[in-house]
C-alpha cells in the first residue's frame, strides 16, 4: 500500500510540474517505456548517456535535485536513456544511440548499435526507492545470479556500470515528465491545401499538434489522396511565423501518386533535427498533375493555374502583366511542390529544363506590358515563356552638360560587317539600320565599329549615308546631340576633293537650321591626286542654346570632329541673402541692395533692415540664391503683411528665418515696432526741448512726452 501511494503521489506531483522535468520513480509501474536518468543521489550525479564510449571513468554529469525533481534542459536531455519493451524485458538505449548490457558474468558494461545484441534488462523499485536494473542469464545463475546497474563511488573509478550481484552503490531512477500544460502551441503550416486544408496558414488551429507524454508533439492525417511531388511545411510556434522550425522549409517527398497517411513529429527539446515527417502509402489513386505560377507582379497575391493539355504532358497559362519591370516568381507543381532555380528569363533566354528544387526565386525581365505565356513540361521539368511583341523604342543620345569632343578618328570600322566597304560603313535604304534611321553610335559599338577611348558614343546620333568613312570622318548626314546648358560648338570639316580642278570652292554648314557658307581658294591640282588639296575648315565658336543641336551640310562635305564647350555662367546681380519684397513688385527684378537684411549682432539667428515702409503696401521676406528666389517668408498665398498707419515710415524690420519670433511677429517671421509717439506736425520747438534723431526720424522730448515730428522739419 505504501508503494502504491508513493507512486500515486509521484504521478500527482508530475501533473502540477510547471515545466518539463525528470521525476523520481518510487514505485514499480506496469509499463517502463519512456525516457529516464540513472542517478546516484548521494553525490548528485547522473549517468551521461550522451557519451560515445559509455563505460568510462567519471561517466557522469552533475544534476540538481529538489524534492525528487530534476529540471529537463539541454544538459539533462542529452544524458537520458530510453526504455523500450522487447521480448524478454526492456532495451536501454543511450542518447548517443547505443544499447547497453553485458555479455558475461563479470563487472563491466557493453554497448552496441543493435537492440538484440545482449540479454535484455528487467526493472523494479525496491522498498527504499532504489532502482534495480538487472540482467539475468541461466548460465550465470549457477555462479552468482544477475548483473545489476550500480554506481562505483570509489574515488579512483567513479562510474555507472553493471556489477555482479549489485555489489556497488544502489542507484535511483528519474523519469521524464512533460509539464501538465504546454508552454507553447505548435502548428503545422505548409504548401499543400490537400494535406493541411489551407496553404501556409499558421493560424489554422485544425493543424495544431498534440503533445505526447514524452514532451514531443505530433500531427497526423490519414486518407490523403496526393499527387507525386514535394510537400513543404514548417512547425510554427503560437500560431505565428516569428518562431518556426526548421529554418529552411521541411520537404516531404511523395514518390508516386496515391493515398497516404502523413505523420509529423516535433521535439522542442532536441538540439537539432527537431522536426521529422513520414508519408506512408496506404492505397493507390490516379491524380492528374497540376502546375501554377506565382510571383511579384501582384505582390505574390494569386496563383496563375496553368491548363493541363489533353495528353497531360504540358500545362499552359497566359499572364497579363500591366507594367514592364523585373519580377520574381516560382512554379508550383501539384499544389505544394515549389520549384525554382534562380534562372532569369528575358527575350534571349525563354526556356530552361531540370527545374527540380526550391532554390532562389526565378526572375522575369518583362520589358513591355502585355500577355506572357507560361508552358510547363512535366517530363523534363522545363518552363518556357513566350514574350509579347517588343515595342519599337527609339534610343536617344545621352545629354551632355560639360565640355566634350567627338573625334571620328577614335572609331575603327569592323571590316567583317556586311555594311563595310572600302570607304567605310555605308548605309542605304535597304540596309539595317537604313540611312533614314537615326542611330546612336553606342548602339553599334562592337558590331559596326570599335569605339576608342575619348569618344562618348552614347551621346552622339547620326542619320545618313556614312556614319563612319575611312576611319576618320562621317559624311552626307546629320549629327545630333543634346545639351542641358547653353554653349558653343567648333566643327572641323572638309569637302571630298572631287572638285580639285576648281580654284575656288564653296561649301556650307547648317547648325540648328542656320546655314553658313565657307569659301576658299586653292591651286589647280589637275586630276592626278584629287584629295591632295581638299578644303579644310575649322569653324569659329558657333553659339547654341540648351537643348537639341543638329549639324548638317552639303553632301560633299565630311565632318572630322565636333567640340562643345558650355557657356560661362553669368555673375549674379544680387548677393545671396534675405530681401524685403512687395513695395516695388513681387519678382526678383523688384529687389536691390538697399532691401538686403543684415545679421543682427544682438540676437543670433536674427536679421534686421532699416527701410521706409509705405502705408497700405504689402510686404514679405524672400531668400535669394544666384539671382533666384528660393524661399518665401511666410510661404504660401494670402498671408503677406499689409503696412498700416501705425507701422508706416522709416522702420527697422527684424526677421527670423527659423520662424520662431514671439508675440507681435507676423507669422513668426518678421517684426516692425509700431509708432507709439504723438505727431506734432508744424509745431514750433522751444530751446528746452530735447531733440533725438533715430532711424532717420526726428523725435522731440518735451514736457515729459515724446513727439514724432511728421512732415517738414524747419530749424
Amino acid at each position: 500500500m505504501k508503494k502504491i501511494l508513493s507512486f500515486l503521489m509521484m504521478a500527482l506531483f508530475a501533473n502540477f510540474v510547471m515545466a518539463d522535468s525528470y521525476v523520481k520513480v518510487t514505485a514499480t509501474p506496469t509499463d517502463w517505456e519512456g525516457d529516464y536518468l540513472f542517478v546516484y543521489e548521494a553525490e548528485n550525479v547522473a549517468f551521461d548517456g550522451g557519451l560515445a564510449t559509455l563505460d568510462a571513468a567519471k561517466n557522469t554529469i552533475a544534476v540538481e535535485i529538489a524534492d525528487g525533481v530534476i529540471a529537463a534542459n539541454e544538459t539533462t536531455n542529452a544524458a537520458k536513456f530510453t526504455f523500450a519493451a522487447v521480448e524478454g524485458g526492456y532495451s536501454v538505449k543511450s542518447a548517443s544511440g547505443k544499447y547497453i548490457g553485458v555479455s558475461s558474468y563479470g563487472n563491466g558494461l557493453k554497448q552496441a548499435d543493435a537492440v538484440g545484441s545482449y540479454v535484455h534488462n528487467s526493472m523494479s523499485i525496491d522498498a527504499d526507492g532504489n532502482a534495480i536494473i538487472a540482467i539475468y542469464n541461466e548460465t550465470w545463475n549457477t555462479t552468482g545470479g544477475s548483473m545489476i546497474l550500480n554506481f562505483n563511488a570509489n574515488s579512483s573509478d567513479k562510474r555507472f556500470r553493471y556489477y555482479k550481484g549489485g555489489s556497488q552503490k544502489k542507484i535511483q531512477l528519474y523519469k521524464f515528465t512533460a509539464s501538465s500544460t504546454p508552454t507553447h502551441t505548435y502548428t503545422v503550416a505548409g504548401s499543400s491545401d490537400v494535406a493541411f486544408g489551407t496553404k501556409w496558414d499558421p493560424a489554422n488551429t485544425a493543424n495544431d499538434m498534440v503533445k505526447q507524454d514524452n514532451g514531443t508533439y505530433k500531427w497526423e492525417k490519414t486518407d490523403l489522396t496526393l499527387p507525386a511531388g514535394a510537400i513543404e511545411f514548417k512547425v510554427c510556434e503560437d500560431h505565428d511565423w516569428t518562431v518556426a522550425y526548421p529554418a529552411q522549409n521541411y520537404s516531404l517527398n511523395i514518390a508516386e501518386a496515391g493515398i497516404y497517411t502523413i505523420t509529423i513529429t516535433f521535439d522542442p527539446a532536441a538540439e537539432s533535427d527537431k522536426v521529422a515527417a513520414q508519408a506512408s502509402k496506404t492505397g493507390s489513386a490516379e491524380v492528374d498533375p497540376t502546375a501554377a505560377i506565382k510571383g511579384g507582379w501582384d505582390s505574390w497575391a494569386n496563383e496563375l493555374a496553368l491548363v493541363l493539355a489533353g495528353d497531360k504532358l504540358t500545362a499552359t497559362g497566359v499572364l497579363n502583366i500591366a507594367a514592364a519591370g523585373d519580377y520574381e516568381f516560382k512554379v508550383i507543381l501539384n499544389g505544394s511542390d515549389w520549384r525554382s532555380n534562380g534562372y532569369t528569363y528575358h527575350r534571349e533566354f525563354t526556356g530552361a529544363e531540370g527545374i527540380t528544387g526550391n532554390g532562389d526565386n526565378m526572375k522575369l525581365q518583362a520589358d513591355v506590358a502585355g500577355e506572357y505565356t507560361f508552358t510547363w513540361t512535366f517530363a523534363t521539368n522545363a518552363l518556357a515563356i513566350t514574350f509579347p511583341a517588343a515595342e519599337e523604342q527609339k534610343v536617344e543620345p545621352k545629354e551632355v552638360s560639360g565640355a566634350i569632343a567627338w573625334d571620328f578618328t577614335k572609331l575603327v570600322a569592323n571590316t567583317e560587317s556586311a555594311l563595310y566597304n572600302t570607304d567605310g560603313i555605308k548605309l542605304t535604304a535597304e540596309t539595317t539600320p537604313s540611312k533614314t534611321d537615326e542611330i546612336v553610335y553606342s548602339e553599334y559599338a562592337g558590331t559596326l565599329w570599335t569605339v576608342g577611348e575619348g569618344f562618348d558614343a552614347a551621346s552622339l546620333a547620326f542619320t545618313g549615308e556614312y556614319p563612319l568613312r575611312k576611319n576618320k570622318m562621317c559624311q552626307n548626314g546629320t549629327l545630333r546631340f543634346k545639351t542641358t546648358v547653353a554653349g558653343s560648338i567648333v566643327v572641323k570639316f572638309s569637302d571630298t576633293g572631287t572638285s580639285a580642278s576648281a580654284t575656288a570652292v564653296k561649301r556650307y554648314l547648317v547648325v540648328n537650321g542656320e546655314k553658313t557658307e565657307y569659301w576658299t581658294s586653292r591651286e589647280n591640282n589637275g586630276t592626278e591626286n584629287p584629295y591632295a588639296a581638299q578644303l579644310d575648315v575649322t569653324t569659329g565658336a558657333i553659339p547654341v542654346a540648351a537643348g537639341e543641336v543638329t549639324i548638317a551640310g552639303s553632301s560633299a562635305i565630311v565632318v572630322y570632329s565636333v567640340e562643345f564647350a558650355p557657356a560661362s555662367a553669368p555673375e549674379p546681380v544680387l548677393a545671396n541673402g534675405y530681401y524685403l519684397i512687395g513695395q516695388k513688385g513681387w519678382d526678383v527684378a523688384a529687389l536691390s541692395a538697399d532691401l538686403l537684411f543684415t545679421a543682427n549682432p544682438e540676437n543670433e539667428g536674427e536679421y534686421q533692415l532699416a527701410v521706409t515702409l509705405v502705408k497700405d503696401q504689402s510686404i514679405k521676406v524672400v531668400k535669394v540664391e544666384s539671382d533666384v528666389i528660393t524661399a518665401w517668408y511666410p510661404e504660401g498665398m494670402g498671408n503677406d503683411y499689409k503696412v498700416d498707419e501705425a507701422h508706416a515710415g522709416v522702420k527697422t524690420v527684424y526677421f527670423r528665418p527659423d520662424k520662431q519670433g514671439g508675440e507681435g511677429w507676423h507669422e513668426g517671421c518678421f517684426y516692425i515696432a509700431p509708432n507709439e509717439a504723438t505727431g506734432i506736425a508744424n509745431t514750433a520747438v522751444d530751446a528746452k526741448a530735447v531733440k533725438v534723431i533715430m532711424d532717420g526720424q526726428l523725435f522731440i522730448l518735451r514736457d515729459g512726452k515724446t513727439y514724432n515730428v511728421q512732415g517738414q522739419v524747419v530749424r
